[in-house]
């Protein structure tokens, strides 16, 4: 059910509250396996992973599997990333989908360079989903939550070029 403002008013609702439940959406996605997210950007997240996959970019991906505890007697000890998403030779990486960068978000990923600097962990943070956004909003279930000005993927560029738009390094599959 979807609430407007005027309407979350009269039900008593914190509207910042109805703005952040329409903004975040966590819960189950169907088409994505009936698998719980967090928020409508992590679920898209997925899917955009998903074509990855499918376009041989990344061998699979997994959510929220993992977590690091920090050796801190205070504060922020646990951290556990998001997607860890795995390349075709067995290696993989941790991607963080941040909308927007807490002070706990933040002490936590400086954590992790600290106590764990063999780990990589990608941010993707608001400018970099917003490309994504762009660039994969025809895939089958992507969910809008605004509309993002950014740029836009050239209509017949290449899966390589569009990820290289993104800032990825696509050497490897350039020959």
């Amino acid at each position: 059910m979807h609430l407007t403002f005027a309407e979350a008013k009269k039900l008593g609702i914190d509207l910042p509250t109805a703005a952040k439940a329409k903004r975040f959406s966590s819960g189950k996605r169907a088409d994505l396996g009936g698998r719980y997210f967090r928020s409508l950007w992590e679920a898209n997240y997925s899917r955009y992973l998903n074509w990855l996959v499918a376009q041989g970019v990344h061998a699979r991906w997994e959510y929220e599997v993992d977590e690091f505890e920090f050796p801190i007697k205070r504060g922020c000890r646990f951290y556990k990333p998001d997607f860890k998403v795995f390349a075709h030779d067995g290696t993989f990486e941790y991607h963080e989908v941040k909308g927007w960068m807490d002070g706990k978000s933040a002490t936590k990923l400086k954590r992790m360079a600290r106590h764990f600097p063999e780990v990589k962990v990608i941010v993707i943070g608001r400018p970099q989903y917003q490309r994504i956004s762009k660039m994969c909003k025809h895939l089958p279930g992507w969910e809008s939550g605004k509309d993002f000005s950014g740029p836009e993927t050239q209509k017949g560029a290449s899966v390589l070029d569009s990820l290289a738009a993104l800032g990825v390094d696509v050497s490897q599959y350039v020959q």
